[in-house]
């Protein structure tokens, strides 16, 4: 009997529904959950200041949310996530679309002095 190797090739659907928000100092990041049986989970990527997109987080992220504390107030990240099978080596999708976010100082209320 000749074995049969079934391969996987097929990379998940790319994420939707990135959505990047202010919390604190920090960026929430959020999207709708993928359908795949075989998901393994998602890769976020970062853009910051014309450098390379840069991979942030576990891999791959398990759910589909994010804390970003690597950010700097005045910074405008760019943001897109990749969702990736268990497939050895893991499939990766194509990027969801792009979320940012202009990073604020705190907020300060009317007539206060920033600190």
């Amino acid at each position: 009997a000749r074995e049969i190797l079934t391969e996987d090739r097929f990379a998940p659907a790319p994420p939707q529904g990135l959505v990047a928000v202010q919390e604190g100092a920090a960026v929430r990041l959020f999207w709708n959950p993928n359908r795949e049986r075989d998901l393994a989970g998602y890769r976020l990527y970062r853009w910051l200041d014309a450098g390379p997109w840069t991979r942030i987080g576990p891999d791959p992220v398990e759910r589909p949310l994010y804390l970003d504390e690597q950010v700097r107030e005045g910074q405008h990240p760019f943001y897109r996530v990749t969702a990736v099978d268990r497939a050895e080596p893991p499939n990766e999708s194509q990027p969801s679309p792009i979320a940012e976010v202009e990073v604020l100082g705190e907020p300060v209320a009317p007539g206060e002095t920033p600190r």
